[in-house]
């Protein structure tokens, strides 16, 4: 058996050599503590020259003990400080990351938004999911954000990521996951989005556009953009629409909430038009009406690919149709609160970006009190005027109907 030796090397501090075992050549040490705690004499194992210790590094613990058991804060002894220690790093280990939080928090969500929620933490979010919720923060939020942008991400996707992220964070705290982060230290600075962008299409677009449909040889798919374009319905619920939503009877096509982006359910009339498209691919009672759940699909890329060609550069089909399918109604004098109902939107907020197109109605509309003014009788107390705008409106309707003639 080796021989063992222990000595006092310095107050309070001993070490104990052991011939068996050496590190640098010479007979490792083993550095222990002897202390009063408590009105006890203490004596405790510190570690070996081989683990790190040596005689500076024991004298620095012994001072910290001595201190915190003359003041009475902190650990007085070794065996206290690291029973501290153990205490803090399980502490430490449970603390959630923000991808523990996420997959909580992914469970109370449905439909629509889950899905759009799971495209934003797989392509864009990734690099922060594994970073524990209470060491994240502003400069790594900021540090994504430039990130997203140097790959051309658009603004309202970024938005889109940090309001998720926030919404991860603030959701854990309510419910008890993690706590709320200090605004000094984690701040989200959204950018700032232009939504007055709006997508149409010319007559001459228009009109190849529907040819290169007409050619597609996927008929029921292909008629799946001329409904975007008919019916302004987003393209995440056209993939869902059932033949079971769409009442033949009392003419009205059901969005059902699950599949809507506000999360509630809504009623879109059913007009002549769409009426003759839907029965013209009708192959069934009930079922999926365009036989596709995913509007990234390979069929409807192949779809896309074909028609592209035939768009505007920048032009995003489906909601570039919605967009198509608002501003023709806009342009044809279909007031602002119409097209709202028909979008399903749910505040004007976003229907007001139609607004420019409905300069004729604006414009006899701020003409009212200039009228006033001048002294010319108002709309209402005109025969003529009256049947003027009967002739107008007739004549806006038969630009609506021969608008959807043509896509039909």
């Amino acid at each position: 058996m080796a021989a063992r030796k222990t000595e006092t090397i310095a107050p309070g501090i001993r070490a104990r050599t052991q011939e068996g075992r050496l590190y640098k050549g010479k007979p490792d040490r083993y550095f222990l503590l002897r202390y009063r705690a408590n009105g006890k004499l203490v004596e405790e194992g510190l570690g070996w020259s081989s683990e790190g210790w040596n005689l500076q590094r024991a004298k620095t613990v012994l001072a910290e003990l001595k201190a915190a058991a003359s003041v009475g804060q902190g650990p007085a002894t070794l065996k206290e400080r690291r029973e501290a220690a153990q205490r803090e790093r399980e502490l430490e280990e449970s603390r959630p990351t923000l991808q523990r939080v996420w997959e909580a928090y992914r469970e109370t969500l449905q439909g629509r938004v889950r899905t759009n929620h799971d495209g934003h933490v797989r392509n864009h979010i990734y690099p922060l999911m594994q970073m524990k919720i209470q060491d994240i923060r502003t400069f790594h939020i900021e540090g994504l954000r430039r990130q997203l942008e140097e790959k051309n991400i658009s603004s309202a996707t970024v938005k889109h990521c940090l309001g998720l992220i926030r919404q991860i964070i603030f959701w854990g705290a309510k419910h008890g996951y993690n706590e709320q982060p200090p605004v000094h230290l984690l701040h989200f600075n959204m950018p700032r989005l232009d939504n007055a962008v709006t997508e149409n299409l010319t007559d001459e677009q228009l009109a190849s556009f529907l040819a290169a449909l007409d050619e597609y040889p996927d008929k029921k798919l292909a008629a799946s953009m001329k409904f975007a374009l008919l019916t302004g319905v987003r393209r995440y619920a056209i993939f869902n629409l059932t033949w079971n939503d769409v009442n033949f009877v009392n003419r009205y096509i059901c969005l059902r909430g699950e599949y809507a982006k506000s999360g509630k359910t809504e009623h879109i009339p059913l007009t002549s038009a769409v009426e003759d498209l839907l029965k013209s691919i009708r192959d069934s009672d009930d079922g999926l009406i365009f036989e596709q759940t995913n509007f990234q699909s390979r069929a409807v890329k192949r779809l896309i690919e074909h028609v592209r060609p035939f768009l505007p550069a920048g032009f995003r089909p489906y909601h570039g149709l919605r967009h198509t399918f608002a501003s023709r109604l806009a342009s044809n004098g279909v007031s602002l609160f119409e097209i709202q109902k028909l979008l399903t939107h749910g505040n004007a907020t976003m229907t007001q970006r139609y607004a420019h197109l409905c300069n004729d109605s604006l414009r006899r509309a701020a003409s009212v009190v200039s009228d006033i003014l001048s002294g010319r009788p108002n709309d209402n107390s005109s025969d003529a005027d009256n049947r003027e705008d009967a002739v107008e409106v007739i004549e806006r309707r038969a630009r609506v109907q021969s608008f959807k003639s043509s896509v039909g």
